[in-house]
């Protein structure tokens, strides 16, 4: 577990992270690294798909894909637990970020293509996906989210198949959780992962509480989004720059 640093740059500072699963526990090793006092606060839960039988179908077919679309390191986690990750000789696997590629290298997939900006848009700019019509692109992941890349990916023409094989549900907060709410003090900042994230929190957000809420991507704010929550903060960085992409 990462000691609370004494001196780092997030110094009396606390940081709610509602990331969930692994994420939340790298994510939080990293802020405590910083001398951030962290509350863990998953803004839900991540379960397998309800129907394994149709997932298993559908994480066949979008193995065999000319592109396949990793949304996460939960989507690699959840996918390799239905059917082993063997894409076709031809597809090219795509990761939406670099704790993704790296989920999928454990599994052996070796060959994975990785944006330099980590979120949708940065994998709707790879030269891979510029020229997409009549090819079958698979995206292998939850249901929810901004839905960007189905709707680009459909205009470009392409055969758009999804494998939903996780799903998120409402988070389990925790008395002790609820205290530390209360008991928050500034300077304090919420990392505020995904709508879902933002929509099922939001309820425990007393109205007492003065927290500044910040997104961890430059993307657009997707509706459902509260901007009444979201204001441009300037707070040291977090993570370190993600390594040049591996192009297959």
């Amino acid at each position: 577990m990462a000691q609370l640093s004494t001196n780092g740059p997030l110094l009396d500072t606390q940081v709610i992270v509602t990331r969930a699963g692994h994420a939340a526990g790298i994510l939080s090793r990293q802020l405590r690294h910083l001398g951030a006092e962290v509350l863990p606060l998953a803004g839900y839960r991540l379960v397998p798909a309800a129907k394994s039988a149709v997932v298993h179908q559908q994480l066949a077919a979008a193995l065999r894909a000319d592109v396949c679309i990793f949304s996460s390191p939960a989507a690699v986690t959840f996918a390799a637990r239905s059917a082993a990750l063997q894409p076709g000789p031809s597809s090219c696997v795509v990761a939406l970020g670099q704790a993704t590629a790296r989920a999928l290298r454990r599994h052996g997939v070796r060959q994975v293509v990785t944006p330099a900006r980590q979120d949708s848009e940065g994998v709707l700019a790879l030269p891979e996906l510029a020229l997409l019509r009549g090819y079958a692109v698979a995206i292998i992941g939850a249901p929810g989210g901004r839905g960007l890349l189905q709707q680009a990916l459909g205009q470009q023409g392409a055969k758009l198949l999804e494998a939903w094989v996780y799903a998120r549900t409402d988070p389990r907060i925790r008395a002790a959780q609820r205290r530390a709410l209360r008991a928050l003090r500034q300077p304090c900042y919420a990392l505020l992962s995904s709508v879902e994230s933002v929509q099922r929190c939001e309820p425990c957000w007393a109205q007492k509480i003065s927290t500044t809420f910040v997104k961890p991507s430059p993307s657009p704010a997707a509706p459902g989004w509260p901007r009444r929550l979201i204001r441009p903060v300037s707070i040291p960085p977090i993570l370190p720059p993600p390594p040049s992409p591996r192009i297959c």
